[in-house]
């Protein structure tokens, strides 16, 4: 990067707001040669000086450079041209400078700090050659140096980009390797691979996107297309895998719910198997539950433990567990109710159990905040099997839950390989674009 205090704009060498007693004639003259015509008053907004006195300042020390109309437009005469030529000289000298470090920077092949001097030597000479434009005054050698200094940017750019996309590119199709060969035994496994080989594809996509934004040249852009087909293909794998595990998922749900109905007592619950029941519910949801979480998605209904235990508050006291804080929980975006409902309106309207990818895609509620408000994904699942007639996971299922508890934080970082930097399926030569060195 240029340093900081690179003089590279207009505003970098005319302090705003203006003193109008004590700026140089020069200076303020250039500054004005890309804003005139305007209003006395649009200009007074930018000066220290009091509006009431701007025009009389200009009058008096400006006299010979500037006119203002009856109408309060402010206007450069024809005597400034000179005065504005010599006031273009520091951001000349900046280009120039600019120009000298970034030619330093491209002999250490730092393509990315070289293309960023020349991109700002490119915006201090325009700012040049607007303001001389404005009072007809042409220098082809200004056009020609800022011509070529875009061709350098551009070449400096491309180089930087292919770098980054390169190392992206690489990096999702060595993570796409590692996902196949957990697919078979470790689907989740493999789940996390592909979402953290997409991430690598979205950057390379950002990256060409950026790079293109700011380049000049039609020739010095890079195509899309092709990391638009991995991320493509890569997401579709993501996609195939997700609905894998969750139909895995429902069908173990269902296995060991009908097992559990087959063996449940069909005598009435007594104190302790309510005080078992809710305080394996409140594990789930972190939380004590309400009664309506209790009658939806509980194993008894909230009437039994109010009729014995006297009161809801009562019964969470027998089962050792907290009060209820309304306050805390107005707070809060979405209930867990709402979470729950918004897992059971998704099933409803697929007609199948959603993947985590289907929840963020097409749900009222994320998958993220489905598995942070109800310990993990396979365990809003087994809440809402049981509101539907399924009992709850067996515990087997509940430890593979919290497998995809990882999988949707994407934290789990896969071994690390050491490999070259090379383009194994070729990709790059598809997205650049051949142009000339300048």
């Amino acid at each position: 990067m240029a340093s900081e205090d690179t003089t590279t704009s207009v505003e970098d060498v005319v302090e705003i707001p203006i003193d109008l007693n004590s700026i140089d004639k020069s200076l303020l003259l250039f500054y004005l040669a890309g804003k005139t015509p305007l209003s006395v008053a649009d200009f007074a907004e930018n000066c220290t000086n009091k509006p009431s006195t701007v025009g009389y300042i200009l009058r008096t020390r400006f006299e010979n450079e500037t006119s203002i109309d009856m109408d309060h437009t402010l206007r450069l005469s024809s005597d400034t041209r000179h005065t504005v030529i010599r006031g273009g000289e520091a951001l000349i000298s900046a280009g120039d400078e600019l120009l000298v470090r970034g030619k330093s920077h491209l002999s250490r092949d730092d393509h990315a700090k070289a293309a960023d001097c020349f991109a700002q030597a490119v915006s201090s000479l325009q700012s040049v050659a607007e303001r001389y434009d404005a009072i007809d005054y042409e220098s082809a050698k200004l056009e020609d140096i800022i011509t070529t200094t875009k061709g350098r940017h551009d070449s400096a750019a491309v180089e930087a980009a292919k770098k980054s996309i390169n190392h992206h590119v690489v990096r999702a199709s060595q993570l796409g390797n590692e996902a196949e060969k957990h697919i078979d035994h470790q689907p989740s496994r493999a789940a996390e691979y592909y979402q953290k080989a997409a991430n690598q594809l979205s950057q390379a996509l950002e990256t060409t996107k950026e790079h293109n934004q700011s380049t000049w040249k039609e020739d010095s852009k890079l195509a899309v297309q092709p990391i638009k087909r991995k991320l493509t293909d890569v997401s579709e794998k993501l996609d195939s895998v997700e609905d894998s595990i969750s139909t895995s998922a429902t069908e173990a749900s269902n296995d060991s719910g009908d097992a559990e109905m087959e063996n449940k007592p069909s005598s009435e619950p007594s104190d302790q198997d309510l005080i078992d029941a809710v305080q394996r519910l409140a594990a789930k949801c972190e939380e004590s539950p309400r009664p309506e979480v209790v009658d939806k998605y509980g194993e008894y209904p909230a009437d039994g433990y109010i009729e014995t235990f006297g009161s809801w508050e009562d019964a969470l006291t027998a089962a050792n567990l907290d009060l209820i804080d309304e306050a805390t929980r107005e707070r809060r975006v979405y209930s867990r109710m709402e979470v729950l409902d918004a897992v059971g309106d998704l099933i409803d309207k697929l007609g199948h159990v959603p993947s985590q990818t289907e929840m963020n895609r097409k749900g009222a509620v994320s998958a993220t905040t489905v598995a942070n408000r109800c310990e993990n994904w396979n365990t809003a699942l087994s809440l809402v099997n049981r509101a539907n007639g399924v009992k709850q996971p067996s515990k087997q299922q509940v430890s593979r839950g919290e497998s995809d508890e990882n999988k949707v934080a994407r934290t789990a970082e896969p071994p690390q390989h050491n490999s070259t930097e090379a383009d194994e399926d070729g990709i790059l030569d598809e997205i650049a674009s051949d142009f000339d060195d300048l």
